[in-house]
């Protein structure tokens, strides 16, 4: 079952056209929404979740219609391109709202409101947490050494580090994902680093927590071993 399906679906708004004859089959798993301004997504996505009704044509999530099923709206989430509270909500019904939505009761909500969460590991989330720190601070470290401009220093925290922290299971479990996708994404390191504090605060990991721990400390012992050959060398170093 496709997790979203549309057949010639349409949007108009007045005279201007936000999404034309649009069929399409969304499988389960990730998929990027990738077009130019004004080619439609953000029209696309809220057909999608049910927040405009179609001019024209059909679209169905999770196999059901979305527009006013609000049995099915329940079973999705959104998170909007802007910013923006309920007026009709304070500040601390609206974290204790986000806090339900993992799963908490609403007592437990507003306790973690005050409170803070429970860390059911706390030795080891302080371990994962100085194992981290040292393992980027080493990375950043290399990075400095070898860019020779400041477009060079971004280019790793931009282009390799934030793609494979979302790609890392930060807001999702890997579990989510296809088979083979799960397998793929394993190489990323990230995902053994994000796995260790998970299980440190709620004692819940994708991966063995001691492999997250073994990876975590070969991935600093490379940026180690790389950093140690730049002194030995005096790659990029002046004398």
């Amino acid at each position: 079952m496709s997790a979203i399906a549309t057949d010639h679906l349409s949007k108009w708004y007045g005279q201007v056209s936000g999404l034309n004859d649009v069929t399409v089959s969304v499988p389960p798993g990730i998929t990027g929404l990738l077009g130019p301004n004004g080619a439609g997504k953000s029209t696309f996505m809220k057909l999608v979740t049910g927040q405009i009704k179609p001019s024209k044509g059909s679209i169905r999530v999770l196999g059901e219609p979305i527009w006013e099923n609000h049995e099915l709206y329940r079973r999705i989430g959104f998170c909007p391109e802007q910013d923006a509270f309920y007026d009709r909500m304070t500040g601390l019904e609206w974290v204790s709202a986000l806090v339900g939505l993992n799963g908490f009761s609403e007592q437990r909500s507003l306790s973690c409101c005050f409170l803070g969460f429970e860390v059911l590991h706390p030795f080891w989330m302080i371990s994962f947490l100085v194992l981290t720190s040292v393992t980027f601070s080493l990375l950043g470290f290399l990075i400095g050494i070898w860019a020779d401009s400041w477009e060079k220093i971004q280019i790793v925290p931009m282009m390799v580090v934030t793609p494979l922290t979302f790609l890392g299971g930060s807001f999702y479990s890997i579990s989510m994902l296809p088979p083979v996708w799960q397998k793929i994404t394993l190489f990323n390191p990230v995902v053994y680093l994000i796995n260790g504090f998970r299980w440190s605060f709620y004692g819940k990991s994708d991966v063995n927590v001691v492999l997250s721990v073994s990876m975590t400390f070969l991935f600093m012992l490379i940026c180690l071993s790389i950093i140690t050959w730049m002194f030995r060398t005096g790659y990029k170093l002046k004398n």
